[in-house]
């Protein structure tokens, strides 16, 4: 697993851990335009290889603008690119509420939990 790292004052990339050959991101915290690039950044060299599989852990997101949107998109168009597969796993009603106003809970593979979004993979 990665070390902790802060992004910003509101945002946090908490690490990276591979699960049944998932690699899953954790996040917490605001993705907003302030700190998406550097977690889009890392993201791009998680998807960079072929078959990349990953799963963000979003259930500690507070808090998501349309930058974070973009870069979801971005991160769901790369794996896809390269037949990989992403899922999102979120708990936060009002990032799953801005996911639905923006149509694109029929665009991600979302789940409940880090295990659900492993055992849709395998």
């Amino acid at each position: 697993m990665l070390e902790d790292r802060r992004l910003d004052r509101h945002g946090e990339f908490v690490g990276q851990r591979v699960v049944g050959g998932e690699s899953v991101v954790e996040l917490r915290g605001e993705l907003d335009i302030l700190n998406t690039p550097g977690i889009s950044d890392y993201l791009d060299v998680l998807t960079a290889g072929h078959q990349p599989h990953i799963v963000l852990d979003m259930r500690e997101v507070s808090f998501i603008d349309a930058s974070g949107l973009s870069m979801l998109v971005r991160v769901r168009r790369r794996t896809a690119e390269r037949r990989g597969h992403l899922s999102i796993v979120l708990r936060d009603p009002a990032v799953s509420r801005v996911l639905r106003l923006a149509q694109l809970t029929g665009y991600f593979n979302l789940h409940d939990s880090v295990e659900e979004a492993i055992a849709a993979v395998t």
